[in-house]
């Protein structure tokens, strides 16, 4: 398997969030898009700017760009991709909007639902189920496919979202998370 596809776009997110985080925080803190602490909040510093995500998300944003530009051949996943990118920036968008004005549960849940169905509707849903002993593979219908990829993106997007009260904590366990993915997916040749 070929490093350099795989490296170039890593190392390109990593130094563009890397040197996007700065600017971000200034933004945030000139916007005042701020952390208050309150009798709910785990944090009890002042002033503490928001949105990292932004830089973050721009990162990944550049690195994407550049590996879809620099290695066309290696572009199977388009089509798909799309579908990842727009209900990405959906949840990016509702993320920022909230951490400005503090929106409530019912319309964070209709804009993860509307940001997953996106995204299965652009392919990604778990289409089977395996027997991790025997390696036996049960098909989904159709129907519960999408209802279980769905249901799966919105709680995974819930589950980061609920540690994110934190300074990093949340980029911390995606990065785990996403370093821990991409082993799994190098090792079944799925870069």
């Amino acid at each position: 398997m070929d490093l350099l596809p795989n490296a170039i776009p890593f190392v390109t997110a990593l130094l563009v969030a890397f040197a996007a985080t700065p600017v971000v925080s200034r933004m945030a803190q000139a916007l005042e898009v701020i952390d208050r602490p309150n009798e709910r909040k785990v944090n009890r510093r002042e002033n503490i700017p928001l949105l990292g995500g932004l830089a973050v998300a721009l990162g990944f944003f550049v690195g994407v760009a550049l590996t879809v530009f620099l290695f066309p051949e290696n572009a199977p996943y388009r089509g798909r991709l799309e579908g990842f990118l727009l209900g990405g920036l959906l949840i990016l968008g509702m993320g920022a909007f909230d951490d400005r004005f503090s929106l409530g549960p019912r319309t964070k849940l209709a804009v993860e639902i509307a940001a997953a169905a996106i995204a299965v509707g652009y392919g990604y849903e778990v289409s089977h189920l395996r027997d991790p002993v025997t390696g036996a593979e049960w098909p989904l219908p159709t129907w519960l496919a999408w209802a279980i990829s769905a249901l799966w993106i919105v709680g995974i997007t819930n589950a980061l979202n609920l540690i994110d009260g934190l300074d990093g904590l949340c980029t911390g366990v995606a990065a785990i998370i996403g370093g821990t993915l991409t082993i799994i997916c190098w090792q079944g040749g799925q870069t």
